[in-house]
């Protein structure tokens, strides 16, 4: 990732909390996220 990605990647992850409550996983989710050639 690149400073230029902070907006979408903050998006990401607040979006990734939004379907976490809405499939009511209120206990806690993980978030991988792979980056790089070999990520």
């Amino acid at each position: 990732a690149e400073p230029r990605h902070v907006d979408i990647l903050g998006h990401l992850l607040y979006t990734a909390k939004l379907v976490a409550e809405k499939e009511g996983l209120s206990n806690g989710y993980r978030v991988v996220i792979n980056n790089g050639p070999d990520g």
